[in-house]
């Protein structure tokens, strides 16, 4: 079976990558080519990967399109090559925990769809808990940044606190239109997207005055992206209503 194939292959790889440069120090024989032999083969797994896993989640009734799928090889793929050119300007390889978290995932995916097959993980999730994603997604992030990066918060707290709430009303009131309308919520909240990328960067370059300058602009852009969103809905919804915002219309006797 494939998906057991797949999970052996990738416990093993997760093994033998973490040893074979403690083995190579160990008995004197650490170079540069052991290093190509080590990152070289990572670089083939970082796409081999993502094709295996079209094959568990592009084979279910509700099964994700090929373009999409594509994009995500891409998206290992440019993270794995911005590993290596940040090690090719600093000369340090930096790989976050998320990595070994990420391989560890991807193990127990093929695990559980060797022993139950493919078909376990055609499912959609319930859609009342579809609100929460976002707000569980926000609160993730801002804590790694604060955690990982603890003097953004000792400088200027109600920078962070502003974001947060900015974010987070943004978030809120799309629930509340949602709701009014009787229209499905949205998954996630684009203005989570530059949240990411952010907290990417600041734990990629670690710099506290990096960390203040991300902070700011990410202030400016959640700041800016909710009044933008909140006009757009008040002149779509005094136009569908034929009402004037802030203005009482007077009434003939």
């Amino acid at each position: 079976d494939v998906s057991k194939l797949s999970e052996i292959s990738c416990e093993l790889q997760q093994i033998t990558n973490g040893i074979d440069g403690k083995q190579a120090r160990r008995t004197g024989t650490s170079g540069p080519l052991g290093e190509l032999f080590d990152h070289g083969l990572d670089s083939l797994s970082s796409a081999l990967i993502p094709i295996l896993m079209f094959h568990i989640f592009g084979r279910s009734n509700q099964n994700l399109s090929s373009w999409r799928l594509y994009l995500v090889l891409w998206n290992v793929i440019v993270n794995f090559h911005l590993t290596h050119w940040e090690k090719y300007n600093t000369g340090v390889l930096f790989l976050p925990w998320s990595y070994d978290f990420s391989m560890w995932s991807v193990t127990i995916i093929f695990l559980i769809a060797g022993i139950y097959g493919h078909e376990v993980w055609d499912f959609t999730l319930p859609e009342a808990i579809r609100p929460l994603i976002s707000i569980t997604i926000l609160f993730t992030l801002t804590t790694l940044w604060i955690i990982k990066a603890p003097d953004i918060l000792e400088r200027d707290p109600n920078a962070m606190f502003f974001l947060t709430g900015m974010i987070f009303s943004n978030i809120c009131c799309r629930l509340i239109v949602a709701q009014m309308s009787q229209t499905r919520s949205e998954l996630y909240n684009w203005l989570l997207f530059p949240t990411a990328i952010t907290v990417f960067v600041s734990l990629l370059i670690q710099k506290t005055q990096v960390d203040m300058a991300l902070l700011y602009a990410l202030c400016i852009i959640a700041t800016v992206g909710h009044i933008h969103y909140g006009t757009c809905v008040v002149r779509q919804m005094c136009d569908h209503f034929r009402i004037e915002c802030f203005r009482i219309r007077q009434h003939k006797d």
